[in-house]
């Protein structure tokens, strides 16, 4: 997780020293750091740390593979994170998961869609893993 934050803040600094005045005012605004999404003292203390460094609520929360139910456990805390990290009307929520057997991803996108606006729920195959088992529901979940 650190190495990832790591990579995101060096690719805003790199975005920040660039010649472009718009690419340096999106670099001021922009902010990476790894969330501890699945223990809620933490989770809560992160957030307010991080609405406090951002003078405001989050816009865009990106979650890169944080859904894998035998290593991070059940969807809850994740989408606890999101509801409390994400307060105002308009904040946004990426979340990338490889598809992995058991991974628990339908479970998520089930309480998503529950709790969250969901404008859409993508499966695509890599060419070299088997198709998941769950792909069409998740397919009829997004309305397709």
């Amino acid at each position: 997780r650190a190495e990832v934050a790591s990579l995101c803040a060096r690719s805003i600094a790199e975005l920040a020293a660039s010649g472009e005045a718009a690419a340096r005012e999106l670099a001021a605004r922009v902010f990476a750091a790894p969330l501890e999404w699945s223990h809620a003292p933490q989770r809560a203390q992160q957030a307010r740390a991080l609405e406090e460094q951002l003078g405001g609520e989050v816009d865009v929360l990106l979650a890169c593979d944080c859904i894998f139910a035998p290593v991070y456990g059940e969807a809850a805390p994740l989408l606890a994170a999101l509801e409390e990290l994400l307060r105002g009307p308009e904040g946004v929520a990426l979340v990338v998961s490889e598809r992995r057997h058991g991974d628990g991803l339908r479970d998520f996108v089930a309480a998503a869609l529950r709790t969250f606006r969901v404008w859409r729920v993508v499966v695509a195959h890599h060419p070299h893993h088997a198709a998941p088992e769950h792909s069409a529901e998740a397919a009829a979940a997004a309305g397709k």
